[in-house]
């Protein structure tokens, strides 16, 4: 009978071992979670952060594209009536020989 009382009360102690090292591990996964959420919750606001970033620079570039096309247009049409008007002052000095 003690010999089977030494065998229980050596049971209730691995037992009580096993019962502080799996509350020791559930700590750790309950930190390791907490702190892995922590950090997903800062990449995902800077992702967002990013996406902002983002779609004002992609509103700045059409803009200025939009503004490249009439500087253009614009750059054309000088340039036109500048070949106009050089056209016409040489068809006037020609005429005045």
């Amino acid at each position: 009978m003690d010999a089977r009382f030494t065998v229980l009360e050596g049971l209730e102690r691995k037992m009580d071992n096993f019962e502080k090292e799996f509350k020791k591990l559930w700590l750790h996964m309950d930190t390791v979670a907490k702190d892995s959420r922590e950090k997903v919750d800062r990449v995902e606001n800077k992702i967002d952060s990013v996406g902002i970033d983002i779609e004002g620079a992609r509103r700045r570039i059409s803009d200025l594209e939009q503004v490249n096309k009439r500087l253009r247009d614009d750059m054309n049409y000088v340039q036109s009536q500048s070949m106009r008007n050089n056209l016409i002052l040489r068809q006037y000095f020609r005429g005045r020989k």
